[in-house]
């Protein structure tokens, strides 16, 4: 009966525990994407005997909760973008006055200098 209990555990613990090719399967990914997202920290897992071994729940865990905060950092950015969308909506003046132009550099208005340099119409070239 005892021998029944260890193999069971011994199961059980073999199937919540992943290699490297394992994990890679189920992200469906290679072994070597694998090894690098454990070496750079970014999957749970630890360097054992030669090899990577991951916990299974601890790394679905960690998918879920990487995948929560990465859908509310898009949901954050969709709402900015809407909301410029809208203010520019709602100023009619500006969307009446903006052209659109091509590419390049963008036009400059003209700025006065008449007042700030002397010019001399009457000047005449010595050469010529």
């Amino acid at each position: 009966m005892a021998t029944a209990t260890a193999d069971t555990e011994k199961q059980t613990a073999s199937q919540e525990t992943l290699d490297s090719a394992g994990l890679a399967s189920i992200l469906f990914c290679s072994v070597q994407m694998v090894t690098e997202l454990a070496r750079r920290g970014e999957i749970p897992g630890v360097f054992m005997c030669g090899q990577w071994l991951f916990v299974k729940a601890q790394v679905l865990e960690h998918l879920r909760e990487k995948a929560v905060l990465e859908q509310s950092t898009r949901r954050e950015a969709a709402r900015a973008v809407n909301n410029i969308q809208e203010n520019a909506v709602d100023s009619p003046s500006q969307s009446q006055n903006s052209v659109k132009r091509g590419r390049g550099r963008p036009r400059v208005p003209a700025v006065d200098l008449s007042g700030l340099l002397p010019i001399n119409t009457q000047t005449t070239h010595a050469g010529r």
